[in-house]
């Protein structure tokens, strides 16, 4: 049965959040609130979603610091779930090939931001604590998506 108020189905809508308003969830202070990191990983498989349609590249490249707070999340995060989202949103919009994007992925040094990703002397986190259980690299991942990256440059 639909809920009910006063007598009256109601009815649900979604209003679809604008880009800002994902991408504000990436935010440093965002993320440190009650509930932010959680918050933080759904705004990015919302971000992986969009990045599959045309054109979301050239939106994402005049939101204000939009590119900026994807390459943090996927260099500097000490998460491996969020560094892995980030990056893949990055890679699928260096596919679209979208010149404004492109223009400020460069002002916002991606390049050099995707070649960190690679560097095994970027890990020393990972390396000091080592592979899991079943000898598998936690950033094999970030790295295999980054490399797709910069062969999409």
């Amino acid at each position: 049965p639909l809920p009910t108020l006063f007598g009256q189905r109601l009815r649900y809508t979604q209003t679809p959040m604008s880009l800002g308003a994902i991408l504000e969830k990436l935010e440093p202070e965002s993320m440190m609130k009650d509930g932010g990191l959680a918050k933080a990983k759904i705004s990015l498989q919302i971000l992986r979603k969009q990045s599959e349609k045309e054109g979301f590249a050239g939106e994402l490249a005049t939101c204000r610091n939009g590119i900026k707070i994807l390459i943090q999340s996927s260099v500097l995060h000490p998460d491996v779930g969020i560094r892995q989202e980030a990056c893949s949103v990055l890679c699928a919009c260096l596919e679209q090939h979208d010149l404004a994007f492109l223009h400020e992925a460069k002002q916002c040094m991606l390049p050099k931001a995707l070649l960190r990703c690679l560097q095994e002397e970027e890990r020393s986190e990972a390396q000091t604590a080592g592979f899991d259980e079943s000898g598998d690299d936690p950033d094999a991942f970030v790295r295999r998506v980054a490399l797709e990256g910069v062969a999409s440059l």
